[in-house]
This record gives structure tokens, sequence and C-alpha cells, in this order.
């Protein structure tokens, strides 16, 4: 046998067909040959598995006519432009053993010389790279020892030979010899600017709670609360800085060792100001089964025994992460306290961004704001999944409880499975002015948030937003809450889009369970005695779901009395549009361009029961979307006078509904502007010609009548148009007829006292 290759490896540049690659060399085993795949953008190499992407033949084959005849074939064909390095690396060893007097086997001693001559190749490839004298120079002299040349250049004296040289000061070798040392703290990253700061100082106020001396662990067994509280108090103590948490589970399974802290308020971890915690991808906090039927804050910026002296804390951001509370084992058992995921407290400049909290049986899971102090709060692209498990003992849970001015709740996903759930929990509560919840998404509520102004945090609540949410509800979405003296004003409600789910007959508490409604002014008192004035709702979407009963979904859930709503240019399915309390008043309430689909509707019923104390300067238009029967479109049942309403009912799909409108005497002695589609009873003489029709019964003053639709009046009458009042209080008008006996009929007609 015979080496005639010259060579020890072989390229190939990929065409997207060709798996099958003959190599320029022989090698006597599979194991000597090494194959990578090489980034035709970057040239970097990376390593093949042999039997997964490719397989060799022709291990210890001899050479045809002077060539290999080994060949390389891949499992896929290689990319277009993608390249294949194979290499032959042998062990440097000579495994021959030749007795004394034995067999002389020539094919046994030619491989021998074969794989010396192989060996001769490999050590000839590996020196092509190594920088060498020229022909003729004497040999130089070795380099100095590694201590004397770190930090240094290589350089040649005047005989030659190697020495280590410093860079010329202010050089670009200077330069990269300096950002390249990380011995000498005044260089390397000292020397690089970053946020207003060197990079050194910014590295030096990450932590990783992993580094020493804290060591924490981060497999999700040993308890490394101990580890992560005092890389927290490191930071707290040098004025701020970054935890950053790295691939693991962190598990947190004792409370604080601050006793006075974690025995008045169950505090795990505590919050410093300038404090950024970070996660990378796969790390997690993991609140443990210790916790199980106890109270906790996991994260705390309550610093105080007492509330009066929490001293604030400023810019606590949260990136990232994921927070797992433990579920069925951490939950309520035996009664309700506080267990909560992040407390920010008395804060200002906090916000939690792009983290999980799922897993849960909590009371909420990110406070902002105590009493009356909080300030510039953000929750964005969070993700809240099963926050509550099914413990009769949890009776009230909030996401997201955001009692600080500037709060912004943006494009976050909330999930319940728990039945308990749909009970007793609420999306998103906000509590102080300028704050809104926009975007996202939820579902396994029973409410949807709470818009609030109470006395021992404001007593104005003013300039809220709830925009753009996608959800599916059980009771409420929108629930004002308003204490006595309080005042809750212009709240924006626009663009979302809310299916009301079913609720199961056993939920009787009118506090959490009521009528599947968009609005909803729930079933306790104190909910709802203040001053409520201009909420918008616009450009909405509300769906009774199938499974919710007719009698129990409306737009409007009325407990108490309610000023300065207004409903406009939205889209309703329900069974009816407002249930309200005998006792409420319903002042500036303005109603108008909103679509109503009669899917839901309960045919029979009063859709508008206005059954209550007073109406007061409210504008109130409807047009129902498809044809229904009704006892009537709307029923204005007060018991006061009140004043300065509008009533205008469109008559489209609404001639299946004889009386379109009723009204208490108390209502229309008000003096109401009314607009509404009615079939009115007329009586015509017998004549021909001319003849006068006239209603059968009368009607109040200034009131005339259009007529849109025949109903029982024969063909043979004519150019019946409009009916005007008279002085009996009947209306009466002139229509054209050839030859008609005398009779009584009914028309269908718009009628109005309105210029």
């Amino acid at each position: 046998m015979t080496v005639s290759s010259q060579t020890n490896n072989a390229t190939f540049v990929g065409n997207g067909v060709t798996t099958v690659f003959p190599l320029p060399f022989r090698f006597f085993s599979n194991g000597d040959v090494f194959a990578y795949f090489i980034d035709s953008t970057t040239g970097a190499s990376t390593p093949m598995s042999l039997g997964v992407d490719y397989t060799l033949t022709g291990a210890g084959e001899p050479e045809v006519n002077g060539n290999a005849v080994s060949v390389l074939t891949t499992t896929v064909p290689l990319a277009s432009m993608r390249g294949l390095y194979v290499e032959r690396v042998m062990q440097q060893v000579q495994e021959t053993d030749i007795v004394n007097q034995g067999q002389f086997f020539a094919s046994t001693h030619e491989d021998v010389f074969d794989r010396l001559t192989m060996l001769i190749q490999q050590a000839k490839a590996n020196s092509a790279g190594a920088i060498r004298v020229a022909i003729g120079d004497p040999e130089p002299t070795r380099l100095v020892p590694a201590t004397q040349r770190a930090n240094l250049l290589m350089g040649f004296d005047s005989q030659g030979n190697p020495i280590a040289v410093a860079p010329v000061s202010g050089s670009a070798s200077d330069l990269a010899m300096n950002l390249a040392n990380d011995t000498d703290p005044a260089k390397g990253a000292e020397m690089i600017g970053y946020k207003g700061r060197t990079l050194a100082a910014y590295l030096s106020r990450v932590i990783d709670p992993k580094d020493h001396p804290f060591n924490a662990t981060g497999d999700g067994v040993t308890d490394d609360r101990e580890a992560i509280e005092n890389a927290l108090d490191f930071i707290g103590a040098q004025g701020g800085g970054i935890l950053r948490f790295s691939k693991g589970r962190y598990l947190l399974n004792s409370y604080s060792h601050n006793t006075d802290l974690a025995n008045t308020h169950g505090n795990i971890l505590p919050l410093y100001s300038n404090l950024t915690i970070e996660f990378d991808p796969g790390a997690q906090l993991i609140v443990g089964p210790f916790f199980d039927d106890k109270p906790f804050h996991a994260l705390s910026a309550f610093n105080a025994v007492w509330p009066a002296d929490f001293q604030r804390v400023s810019n606590v951001h949260i990136r990232g992460g994921v927070f797992d509370f433990s579920g069925e084992s951490s939950r309520y058992r035996t009664g309700y306290f506080r267990r909560i995921g992040v407390e920010f407290g008395n804060s200002y400049n906090t916000s939690v961004v792009g983290t999980t909290f799922k897993n849960g049986d909590i009371s909420n899971c990110i406070n902002a704001g105590w009493a009356a102090n909080g300030d510039l709060h953000l929750v964005r692209d969070c993700n809240f999944v099963d926050l509550v498990q099914e413990s009769p003992a949890n009776t009230d849970h909030t996401t997201l409880y955001c009692n600080a001015t500037r709060s912004t709740v943006a494009d976050c996903h909330f999930h319940n499975s728990a039945r308990r759930a749909h009970e007793i929990s609420c999306v998103v509560e906000l509590h102080k002015s300028d704050s809104r919840w926009v975007g996202g998404s939820f579902y396994g509520y029973t409410r949807g948030t709470f818009l609030v102004a109470i006395a021992s945090e404001t007593t104005l609540t003013t300039r809220l937003e709830v925009s753009g949410v996608k959800g599916v509800v059980t009771n409420q979405f929108i629930a004002p809450w308003v204490d006595p003296g309080c005042t809750l004003i212009d709240c924006q409600i626009y663009g979302n889009d809310i299916v009301g789910t079913y609720r199961d007959a056993s939920m009787t508490n009118t506090m959490y369970y009521g009528v599947s409604c968009f609005l909803g002014t729930s079933g306790t008192a104190e909910l709802l005695s203040g001053t409520l004035t201009g909420i918008k709702c616009h450009g909405n979407k509300f769906k009774a779901g199938l499974g919710v009963p007719y009698a129990l979904s409306a737009v409007l859930l009325l407990a108490h009395s309610i000023q300065g709503l207004h409903l406009t240019g939205n889209q309703f399915s329900v069974a009816r549009f407002m249930h309200a309390n005998p006792g409420v008043t319903i002042t500036n309430l303005y109603v108008k361009d909103n679509h109503y689909e009669a899917d839901r509707i309960q045919a029979g019923s009063i859709f508008a029961d206005f059954t209550c104390q007073e109406v007061i300067a409210s504008h109130f238009e409807m047009s129902l979307g498809q044809p229904v029967v009704l006892a009537n479109v709307v029923n204005f049942n007060t018991v006061k006078t009140g004043w300065g309403n509008f009533v205008n009912i469109h008559p489209e799909n609404t001639y299946n509904t004889p009386q379109t409108f009723a009204a208490s005497a108390a209502f229309l002695g008000g003096l109401p502007r009314l607009e509404y589609p009615a079939d009115m009873g007329v009586i015509t003489p017998q004549m021909q010609g001319a003849v006068p029709i006239t209603t059968t019964s009368t009607i109040g003053d200034s009131f005339r009548a259009t007529v849109i639709g025949r109903g029982s009046l024969p063909t043979n009458y004519v150019g019946l148009a409009a009916l005007s009042w008279r002085a009996d209080g009947h209306l009466s008008g002139l229509a054209w007829c050839d030859s008609a006996a005398a009779g009584t009929y009914s028309v269908r007609a718009l009628i109005s006292n309105m210029a």
C-alpha cells in the first residue's frame, strides 16, 4: 500500500444537493477523521458528529490507481455556500509489534511506514501556520517567561531574537493592551464610558447572588433567602445597584432576618432605593411551601414597623424573570391575610416589566402606594397566571392594586383557572389620579377594575383611563367605588372588548357577584355614596356569553345613585340595558349612538327599565340591531318628577313592539322631550276625498306624529303622512280615499314633542 496524497485535510462548499464528498487522503479508522461545519459569513467552525451528521467509508482501504477511496457522506445535503472542513488527526503512537524471527508480512510493515508518513503530514500541517525564521537565519532564543511578558508586546532585539517590549504610550497597541488588562484596576473596564460613568463603576454595582460572598445555589432545593437578602442589603448599603439573577431556581423558604419586619409584615426580601432586579433567561424565584397558610410580602418596601414611619423608596425596577408561588403547597387554609408578591409601599418611580407571576394563592400580586403615598408606577408586558387556588379561605383577590398617582398597567395578560377566582378576584384597581389600564387581556375574574376614590386615601380621583383591553368577566367590567365625601371625575373607558361569562347561581353575595354587566355599582352601600361624574364610555364592545341566563346580563347595574355617565358609540349584546335599585337617582346620563344586538335581549321584557326615584337632565337615545318582541323598549317609571330629560327611540327594528315607550305620570310631569315609535289607534268617517283621520286616544300638549307604517289602515287610504295635535288632545291628519266606510284601524307612527 502507498500514501500518494501529500495532504491530510480537505475543504468543500455545499450546493444544497450534494451529500457525498470524496476525501483525497487515506485513513486507518473512522476515529482518525474529524469533520466541521464552517459558517461562510463568520468563519466559525462547529464540530460534526460521526453517525449523526455524517458517515465514513474506506477506513483501512488501500489506494486505487494512486487515489484514496475514502468517502464522507452527510446525512442531509450540505446547505448552499456552507463550508465543510475534514481532517485526519491520528494519535502519535506506534502500535505494531514486530517479533524477532517472526513472519515477515509486507502489508504489516507497509502499514507502519504509511502511518509514519501520515504522522509526518500531520506534523507538517500543524506547523504550517507557525512563524518561521528566514532560510539561513540562526535559531532564535526562546521567549522570556510569562510573568515577564504579561501585558507587553513581542518585539525583536538587534540580533533578531524575540523580546517583550512595552507599546508606545498613546498608540493603538497601547490602548488595546490596556483594555485587555484584567489585573490593573485602573485599566480595562475603567477606561470605557457607560451611561455617564465608567464601565467598571457600572459593573461594580451588578451583583449576582450566586457570587462570593453571598453564595446562593439556585438549585430550587436549598433555601436561598439569606444569600439573596445579604446581596440586597449590600446593594442598599452602597446606595443602589443591580441584582442580577443568573439562570436557576432560587427558593425562598423562610422569613427575613429582620425579625421586626418579618413579625409585623411577613417580609421575606427587602426593597431599597435605586435598585434594579434583573433576571437572566431561565431564572426564577420560588416562594416555597414554608409559607403555606402564612402571610408574606415576597419583595417588600415596608421598611418600618409602623406605617407612619415608612421611608419612601424610589427608582425600583424589576425586569424579566418568573415568580412561582408554589400553588397548592402554599395557599390559604384557615383564614385570610395579606399574601403579596411585590409590595412597593410608599414609593416613587417603580416598575415591573416582562415578568411572569404564576401558581399562587395570594391576596395581591403587585401593590404600589400606601395610604396617600405613591407616584409614577408602571407594570408592562407581564403575565399573571393562576394566582388564586380553590381555597374558601381566600375571600378577596386583586392582582394589581395601583394606589400610586400616575400608575400605568400596559399590555399585560391575566389568566385564572380556578372557579374561586371567578367568585372573588379583580384584575386591576386604580386608586389615584392620572392612572390607566391599557391593552392586554384577562380571563377568569369576577371584576375587571375598580375605579376608586376613598376617604382613607384621597377625596378626589380624576383622569383615569381603561382602554384597549380584551377580557372575559363574571360580574362587572367597570366598578366605580366612591366613599361619602369623595369624588370620582373624568374617566375615559374606550376601545375595550369584553365578554360576560356564566355566573353560578350559588354566587349570592352582591359585593362580588351580580348581573354580568359592562359597568356596575355593586351591592354594598359604601361602594358608591360619594360623587361620581364624567365617566365617558365610547367605542366599547360588551357581549353576554351564551351561558349567562337572560335575566343576569345588562349594560348597567346601578345599586346606587350615579351622575355624569356617558355611553356613546358602543356595541352591546345583553338581556337588558339596565338593572337599577328603585331608590337610586340618575343624573346627567347621556346615551347615544350605541348598537344593541337582539340575540341576547329577553323577549317580552322591558329592555331599559328606569324604575327608580328620579331621572334628571339625561339624554337617552336607543336603536335596536335586530327585530325583537318587547313589552317596552324603555320605561321611565320614576317616583319623582325630574327635569330636563330627552328620550329618543329610533323606529328601526321596533315593529314587533306596539308600545316602545312607557313612563310614570311623575316622569311626564317633568315635561321631557320625547320621540318614540308606537302603534296608534285611528278613526275614519264614512266619506270620500280628503278624509280626516283622528287618533282614538288623547296625548299631551305639543305632540305630533309622523306615520311610518300603515298598520291595519286599508290600502285605499293614501297620503296620510303626519298627525298634528288638536285642542281636545287628539292627533289628526288627512288622507285621500276614493270610497270607504267608517272604521277603527291602527297605524305605526313616530310620536314626538320636539320642535
